[in-house]
C-alpha cells in the first residue's frame, strides 16, 4: 500500500487472496504475478498503479473489484476473454487490443477503458446501466441475444464502427 519503491511482485500459488487496496498507488510498480488459481481480484487491488505495464489475470478469476485497475494507465491487456464478474470502474484507463465479454449482463466494469475491438459474445442479454461510460471503442460488435440496453450505457463514448446484429 503506497510503496513508491516496489517495481515488481510475484504472489506465490499458496496465496489464494488479498486485501482490499493491496498495492494501491504502488507507483513504481511495472510487473505483477498473480497465482494460477486466484478466484478474485478485490476492489482497488491495483488502483493508482500508474506504471503498470505487465500482469497476466489467471482463467480462475471469477470478479474483479471495484475499481481494482484504476488509473493503470500504461496497462494494456491486449487481446482478453472475461467470463467473470466486472465491478464498478475496475479496467478506468486500461487499454485493450480486443475485448470478449462472455456474460449475459455487462455491468460498469469497463467504464473508462481505451478498446480497439469490443466483441458482445452471444448470449449477452444485458447492457447495464452506465456499462460503458466514457469507453473509448474503435469497434463494437452486438449479439443477437441481445434483449436490453439500460439508461446510459454509452453516455460518453466514443465509437468509431457499430455492427449491429441485434433487434434492439
Amino acid at each position: 500500500y503506497k510503496n513508491t519503491k516496489l517495481e515488481e511482485v510475484i504472489i506465490p500459488e499458496s496465496v489464494k487472496t488479498c486485501e482490499y487496496r493491496a498495492f494501491y498507488k504502488c507507483t513504481s510498480l511495472k510487473k505483477a504475478v498473480l497465482p494460477s488459481g486466484m478466484k478474485t481480484i478485490p476492489s482497488g487491488m491495483f488502483d493508482g498503479c500508474s506504471q503498470l505495464a505487465e500482469i497476466n489475470l489467471p482463467g480462475s478469476i471469477q470478479s474483479i473489484g471495484q475499481k481494482a485497475f484504476s488509473s493503470c494507465t500504461k496497462l494494456n491487456l491486449g487481446s482478453l476473454t472475461l467470463k467473470c464478474t466486472l465491478e464498478y470502474n475496475c479496467f478506468y484507463g486500461v487499454s485493450f487490443d480486443t475485448v470478449t465479454i462472455d456474460n449475459a449482463v455487462l455491468s460498469t466494469g469497463l467504464s473508462g477503458a481505451k478498446i480497439n475491438k469490443l466483441v458482445l459474445a452471444e448470449g449477452l442479454k444485458t447492457i447495464e446501466k452506465e456499462a460503458l461510460m466514457w469507453t473509448i471503442i474503435g469497434e463494437i460488435s452486438f449479439p443477437t441475444s441481445l434483449a436490453t440496453i439500460k439508461n446510459s450505457a454509452f453516455y460518453g463514448v466514443g465509437v468509431e464502427k457499430i455492427i449491429l446484429n441485434s433487434p434492439v
